[in-house]
């Protein structure tokens, strides 16, 4: 009688503890309340998968920020060695003028 007595209070007790509150509960009422849940867990589960879609497009148009910034780059240091050329071609242009000039005068 003693151990029936415990097990009454034990199960009483545990209807009580609010994580255990779904054994007071109608079958129909726990049924609802699994469902709503669930649906909340599947939206959970559609938000990250949409963050994940959204992380990949993030990563992609970084990707691409980094290629076309690499492509920047190279056209920059090609216009740079191509202004190295122009300044190197009119300074050769200039000491022949110079020295033909120098030439001139001598003659």
């Amino acid at each position: 009688m003693i151990a029936l007595h415990r097990s009454t209070q034990t199960f009483q007790s545990s209807m009580q503890i609010s994580n255990c509150e779904i054994l007071s509960k109608s079958t129909a009422t726990v049924l609802e309340t699994l469902e709503l849940s669930q649906k909340k867990m599947e939206a959970a589960i559609e938000g990250f998968k949409d963050m994940q879609i959204s992380m990949d497009g993030l990563v992609n148009a970084y990707n691409n920020q980094l290629t076309i910034l690499g492509y920047v780059i190279e056209t920059v240091g090609c216009s740079a060695r191509t202004q190295d050329k122009i300044l190197d071609t009119v300074e050769n242009i200039s000491e022949k003028l110079d020295n033909n000039a120098i030439g001139t005068l001598r003659s």
